[in-house]
């Protein structure tokens, strides 16, 4: 009676027979954990075909967090759609910060991500009020320091016995030298380097996330790693 009444349903005898026998007749409604798997199978399904795999690793990394977070504060494996509230909400940036031990821009991103599915359940009907309403979550600033000339030569000089660290160090120092993210990097190839007009090698690649094309001469010690 309470369920047909929060869809404006009206609420008749037969109404109420069919919904206690076969449901109201609308597509079942899953639990939010299953939601979540059924989210990010859809994403795992599209990683490089609009979806970055880091996309997909966060929104594998917030599921988890939310299973324990069902599991240590409610005692259950998982929760309805519908018994997430306001509080429920609340409670789990309260256990990102405090158990789980994350900084502000890290906790408001695993909300924001929960809030996602919070959305897509709310735009099937699944959810009817809004458990995110009035509240606001900022991210802040992060001041971060750069590498000295003098810290980049000592990493650069220092003598790494395991191979697979130096190659690290080498692709690190790449970063710095190209400004290119490491997935930039990780996907670059001959074909992104070209001699420019100057007579000089240039990267002319289009980054993975903005799309937008780079073109960045090639600096004596980045060549030196690729040769």
């Amino acid at each position: 009676h309470q369920d047909l009444l929060a869809e404006n349903a009206t609420v008749t005898a037969a109404a109420l027979k069919a919904a206690f026998i076969k449901g109201t007749g609308r597509e079942a409604i899953p639990s939010l954990l299953t939601f979540y798997r059924e989210h990010n199978e859809n994403l795992k399904s599209m990683i490089d075909r609009g979806v970055s795999r880091g996309t997909y690793i966060r929104h594998e990394t917030s599921r988890r967090n939310l299973e324990r977070f069902i599991h240590e504060v409610y005692s259950q494996d998982d929760i309805n759609l519908k018994d997430i509230k306001h509080v429920f909400v609340q409670k789990y940036e309260t256990y990102l910060r405090t158990v789980r031990n994350c900084n502000n821009n890290s906790a408001v991103k695993y909300v924001k991500n929960f809030g996602k599915i919070v959305r897509e359940a709310m735009n099937r009907d699944w959810i009817q009020a809004d458990p995110f309403r009035n509240l606001k979550f900022h991210i802040e600033e992060v001041d971060k320091p750069f590498l000295s000339q003098t810290e980049l030569q000592k990493i650069m000089a220092k003598d790494f016995q395991i191979n697979r660290i130096a190659q690290v160090r080498d692709v690190f120092v790449f970063c710095c030298f190209t400004g290119l993210a490491f997935i930039d990097v990780k996907t670059l190839t001959t074909k992104d380097i070209e001699t420019g007009v100057d007579g000089n090698l240039w990267i002319r690649k289009q980054r993975n996330k903005t799309k937008q094309w780079a073109h960045i001469p090639l600096l004596p010690s980045a060549k030196l790693i690729i040769d």
